[in-house]
C-alpha cells in the first residue's frame, strides 16, 4: 500500500513539475489521469459469513426510547446509497491534483475534471464495482445506478432483504409525532468488501431539517438591529452605473430558488420593489 501511495503521489507531482512529461494532443490533466488506473481491491471470495461491522452507520434519532418495534419485512426502502472509498494511493493523488488545480502557474491550474474522469482515475475498479453490484443483486436488492463519479451505488429493496444482506435489523421509530424507519444496529458487510465500501447512506427516512426553529420578524428603520436593503445591494454590487444608464431590470424575468423554483416576470412585481428601494435609499 505504501508503494502505491508513493507511486500515485510521485506521478502527479512529477507531471505538475515537468511540462516535458505532458503530451501535446490533450491537456495536462487528461495526460495525468490516463496514467492512473484503480487497482482491484477485492482479491478474495465474498463470504457473507466473514463480516466486518461498519460503525457509525446509525441515525442518532434511531434510539431505544423511540423504538416501536421491527418494520414489516416487505416494507420498501428506496434509493439507499452504498458509499465507496478511495485507497491510500488514490487519496494522495487526489490531494496532489487539488493542490495543483489551486496553484497559479501550474499546468493543472483551474483544469477541472468531469465525474467520469474522476471515476476512471480515483474510483473503484471495474472489477470491484461489478463484484459489489453482483453481490447486492444476489440478495435480491435492485441496483439502480452506479453514480458517474464512481463513488456510490444506488440500490433499493425491502426491509427483509436489507436485514439479510447487511446483518442488521430495520425498526420503526416514533419521533416528533411521525413514524420513521431506520436500522437498529450498525450494518455489516463481507470482509472482502471492507477495503472498498465506506458505509451505507440513507438506510433510514430521517430527513435533514433547518437548524433555526423560529423566523425573526423583519426589521424596520426604527429598529436598533442591522439590516440590508436594496440600496445596500446596489452599493455592494456596484449597480449605480446600470441604474444611471437606465437599466433597472424592467421586462426581465427573475428566478427565486429555495428547494422549489418559480419564475415570475419582473414587470408584475418590480414597481413595489423600486418604491421600497427609493424609500430606503441612503447616500454612499
Amino acid at each position: 500500500m505504501l508503494r502505491r501511495t508513493l507511486l500515485f503521489s510521485a506521478l502527479v507531482f512529477g507531471l505538475i513539475s515537468s511540462h516535458s512529461l505532458l503530451g501535446q494532443t490533450s491537456g495536462p490533466v487528461e495526460n495525468a489521469l490516463t496514467a492512473l488506473h484503480p487497482a482491484d481491491r477485492i482479491t478474495s471470495a465474498i463470504d457473507d459469513q466473514q463480516t466486518v461491522v461498519l460503525t457509525g452507520n446509525r441515525h442518532p434519532s434511531a434510539s431505544a426510547q423511540f423504538d416501536t418495534g421491527a418494520a414489516p419485512a416487505e416494507y420498501r426502502m428506496e434509493r439507499m446509497v452504498l458509499a465507496l472509498q478511495s485507497d491510500a494511493g488514490q487519496k494522495a493523488a487526489i490531494a496532489a491534483l487539488i493542490a495543483a488545480q489551486r496553484t497559479p502557474g501550474s499546468p493543472y491550474y483551474h483544469q477541472w475534471i468531469s465525474p467520469e474522469q474522476y471515476a476512471a482515475a480515483f474510483g473503484a475498479s471495474s472489477s470491484d464495482t461489478q463484484q459489489i453490484t453482483a453481490w447486492l443483486s444476489s440478495h435480491g436488492l435492485e441496483v439502480e445506478e452506479v453514480t458517474p463519479g464512481g463513488r456510490s451505488i444506488i440500490f433499493s429493496g425491502t426491509a427483509g432483504q436489507v436485514e439479510s444482506t447487511f446483518h442488521t435489523q430495520i425498526h420503526t421509530y416514533q419521533v416528533g409525532g411521525q413514524l420513521h424507519y431506520a436500522n437498529a444496529t450498525d450494518p455489516a458487510i463481507p470482509a472482502a468488501l471492507s477495503g472498498v465500501v465506506a458505509g451505507i447512506v440513507s438506510m433510514n427516512d430521517f430527513h435533514s431539517r433547518p437548524m433555526h426553529s423560529t423566523v425573526q420578524a423583519p426589521l424596520d428603520q426604527s429598529s436598533s438591529g442591522r439590516y440590508i436593503t436594496p440600496a445596500d445591494f446596489s452599493v455592494i454590487y456596484d449597480l449605480a452605473p446600470l441604474y444611471g444608464s437606465g437599466i433597472d431590470g424592467t421586462g426581465q424575468t427573475w428566478r427565486l430558488s429555495a428547494g422549489r423554483t418559480s419564475t415570475y416576470p419582473i414587470s408584475n412585481s418590480f414597481a413595489p420593489l423600486m418604491a421600497y428601494r427609493s424609500t430606503t435609499r441612503r447616500s454612499s
